[in-house]
């Protein structure tokens, strides 16, 4: 399980790709124990493996918390993303300078 975890979060691998090392995992360890006098906690243990990528991060913890901004696509100002959210920026670089006034939200038509 630390092997998938390390692929996954050092190198990249795809949530696919975790999961089918998970299945290879399982199978060694299963080939390897196969025709062995295991303890009965021991075999358990084997069958409490996870089969699904997700299971593995949430046993570790390891599901990551998102927190979701706005951007002004002109001066780079964030906002919570909200539904109080301003429709235009109201940055302003001083006191004395005008607001942004930038968009924050733009219409598309998706067809």
């Amino acid at each position: 399980m630390i092997l998938v975890l390390t692929l996954s979060l050092l190198c990249g691998i795809s949530q696919k790709q975790a999961a089918f090392a998970l299945v290879v995992l399982k199978f060694i360890v299963d080939s390897l124990c196969d025709g062995r006098d295991m303890p009965l906690d021991h075999r358990m243990s084997l069958d409490d493996l996870p089969k699904d990528y997700r299971t593995l991060l949430n046993r570790f913890d390891l599901e990551p918390w998102l927190r979701s901004f706005v951007c002004c696509p002109s001066c780079f100002a964030l906002y919570n993303d909200t539904t109080e959210t301003l429709d235009l920026c109201d940055y302003r670089r001083a006191p004395d300078v005008p607001p942004c006034e930038s968009n924050l939200f733009r219409s598309r038509m998706i067809r």
